[in-house]
Order: structure tokens, then C-alpha cells, then sequence
């Protein structure tokens, strides 16, 4: 941003994060209005702190720093905070960890059959981007993608199941589950692992915590609506998986 002011740059797109208004269980429906709520209570996060508050606080500081500079050097500014991405060459947010797991062979994982996600397809999402640039909206602006309506997380797994031609499997209680991130978590910690494991208390939590975003603001703004269907674009990402080796 000092580099861009310095330069006579004035229009600047910056990517945040929807965890800068909380990731934690609830039936509200978050918007751009929201406050920010990064910090996840977990169990035992004051001897142990999660990594997933680190991303999440950052995301957080990034765009309240952001948008101070901004104002104080008159910079046009959009933040664009995606809901979880997924799409081709997109391996960090579960999802092509969840199809390897069920592909190794475990038959039960974390979740249940009523908790809604927000999710966008990585092309949606660069349309956005392009948008953005196209429109240089004046002021600071945050602006979350994602696609209109949010979908059951256990359906959309079983959709990146079935389109790997896997069965889904069977979901297990949080009461079974938890227990079992918080050992991971804190096995990969005393043995400083630099990758978190795939079951955490945050992956736990986030595979039964309600979590719902407006994306209103995107479609009045920028004139963006995810055109993706859900389908089509959880078999495109399991295509290029196969096609690049990165599934069998």
C-alpha cells in the first residue's frame, strides 16, 4: 500500500478473508456490517492456541490496516473476502483432503446432516476479481464472494464423493470427533510439525458449526453473481485431480 501511494497508484484490490467476522456456530447471517470476530474460543486455547486463530486474526488485522491506510492517503481500496474456495490447483481448504482420506479408505469423518457452508468456485471468484478491477469503486470498500445461497456441508461432500466415484462416509458424533482433533493437533505441536494435521479442533468445529454469508453487496456493487453450479464445479475440480495425478 505505501509502495502504491507512492507511486500515484489509487485503485488497489486486497484480499481478506469472511473468518474476519467469525467462523463460530450460529443462525445469523453474516454481512460486510458485521464486526469483526476472528478469535475462535477453543478448548485449552489459552496453554494451546490453534493455528486457524493465527489465519484468522491475520486476515483480520490485514484489512482493518488496510483500510486505515487507505482513508488517511485517499486510496480507493476493495477488499475482496472470499467463503471457502474450491476449484482447480486449490489444495488448502479441506476439500482435497477430505477426498484423499475417503479414497485411503476411512469410512467415518467429522460432520452431521444439517449444518450449512459458504463456498465459491475458484473461476467465480476470478471473475469477481476482474470485476473489481473493471469497476474501480471509489472509497474503501469489503465485498464478500461467495455463491448466493449457502448448501448443507455434508452435501457437498458427498458431491465431491460421488464425482471421484467414491461412497461417502458415514458422519460421526462431535462427541467422538473432537476429542480426537484436539490429540492431533496437540501431537503435531510437541512435534513442531510445520503442516497442522488434517483433524484439528478447528477443522472439527468447522465440519458442524453453522456458518452463513450475504452476498448482496457483490451483486449491487460489482454486478457479480457465482454462476457455477455447485455440481459442475465440484466435478471439474475432481477431473483436474485425476487428470494431474493428484487423485487415483
Amino acid at each position: 500500500l505505501k509502495a502504491c501511494s507512492s507511486l500515484n497508484i489509487m485503485n488497489i484490490i486486497i484480499t481478506g478473508s469472511v473468518s474476519s467476522y467469525g467462523e463460530e456456530s450460529t443462525l445469523n447471517i453474516k454481512d460486510e456490517n458485521s464486526p469483526y470476530n476472528p478469535h475462535y474460543k477453543y478448548f485449552c486455547a489459552k496453554i494451546f492456541p490453534s493455528s486457524m486463530n493465527f489465519y484468522r486474526d491475520t486476515k483480520a488485522i490485514l484489512t482493518q490496516k488496510s483500510i486505515e491506510f487507505a482513508k488517511d492517503n485517499d486510496l480507493n481500496l476493495t477488499a475482496i473476502e472470499p467463503a471457502w474456495v474450491y476449484g482447480e490447483r486449490e489444495f488448502n481448504t479441506g476439500f482435497y483432503e477430505y477426498l484423499k482420506s475417503v479414497q485411503q479408505g476411512i469410512r467415518f469423518m467429522p460432520g452431521n446432516k444439517f449444518n450449512k457452508f459458504h463456498v465459491i468456485y475458484a473461476g467465480d471468484l476470478a471473475k469477481a476479481y476482474f470485476l473489481a478491477f473493471e469497476k474501480k469503486l471509489k472509497g474503501v470498500n469489503r465485498i464478500i464472494i461467495g455463491n448466493p445461497v449457502p448448501e448443507r456441508m455434508n452435501m457437498i461432500h458427498s458431491v465431491f464423493c460421488r464425482a471421484a466415484g467414491l461412497k461417502p462416509p458415514a458422519p460421526l458424533p462431535k462427541f467422538i470427533a473432537y476429542p480426537a482433533g484436539f490429540i492431533f493437533e496437540l501431537v503435531a505441536a510437541i512435534l513442531r510439525k510445520a503442516k497442522p494435521p488434517l483433524i484439528s479442533r478447528s477443522r472439527i468445529n468447522m465440519m458442524y458449526d453453522n456458518i452463513e454469508y450475504s452476498t448482496e453487496k457483490a451483486k449491487i456493487q460489482l454486478g457479480f453473481t457465482a454462476e457455477t453450479p455447485l455440481e459442475e464445479g465440484i466435478f471439474k475440480t475432481v477431473q483436474w485431480y485425476k487428470t494431474n495425478g493428484f487423485l487415483e
